[in-house]
């Protein structure tokens, strides 16, 4: 994920929103490692808790939210909310002036 938003902060101009949810929308677990100290969650959960999204039949993801500071002071927040099987099931867009939220 890391590579990708440094990937992302890279664009000009400055990358979407949309390439924002893509990261934020990844699946896919980070590569199987083992459990570093005793106590650690077990590795079922481990490696369902390390991707982005997550999506498991007990706990899962259910909103993603970007927040931009825009070059001229414009805040601009989206947020995607997402039912237990991971599918959208709501957008909420907010797009405040300077001086409406400072």
């Amino acid at each position: 994920m890391r590579t990708g938003f440094d990937a992302w902060l890279q664009q000009v101009p400055p990358g979407s929103v949309e390439g924002l949810f893509a990261l934020l929308a990844d699946r896919t677990p980070a590569p199987q490692s083992p459990a570093t100290h005793p106590g650690a969650l077990p590795q079922e959960w481990a490696q369902a808790l390390s991707a982005p999204f997550v999506l498991h039949p007990q706990y899962g993801t259910r909103c993603s939210t970007v927040l931009l500071l825009e070059d001229d002071g414009r805040l601009h927040l989206t947020e995607r909310r997402f039912d237990p099987s991971g599918q959208l099931s709501g957008e909420t867009e907010v797009r405040l002036a300077p001086g409406e939220w400072q």
